[in-house]
C-alpha cells in the first residue's frame, strides 16, 4: 500500500504505523510457512493489507449506524 492511501486513511497524519506491523506479519507469516508464502506476500499483501483497511472501516461505520 503506498503511503498517500495510508495518509490519507490515518486522517492526514503523517504517523504511519501501519509499516511496522506490517513487517512483523510478514516476518511472522515467513517464519511460520516458509517460501510458498513468500511468494503468496509478494503477489497480494497491498491488495490484502487494503481490504483489511476497508472492512475494519466499515466495520465501525456499521457499528456506528447501528448503535
Amino acid at each position: 500500500m503506498n503511503s498517500t492511501l495510508s495518509t490519507a486513511a490515518s486522517g492526514g497524519m503523517r504517523v504511519n504505523v501501519a509499516y511496522p506491523q506490517r513487517g512483523l506479519l510478514v516476518a511472522g507469516l515467513l517464519w511460520a510457512f516458509g517460501a510458498p508464502m513468500k511468494r503468496f506476500i509478494d503477489k497480494y499483501l497491498d491488495w490484502l493489507a487494503l481490504a483489511f483497511m476497508v472492512l475494519l472501516i466499515g466495520g465501525f461505520v456499521i457499528l456506528k449506524k447501528v448503535l
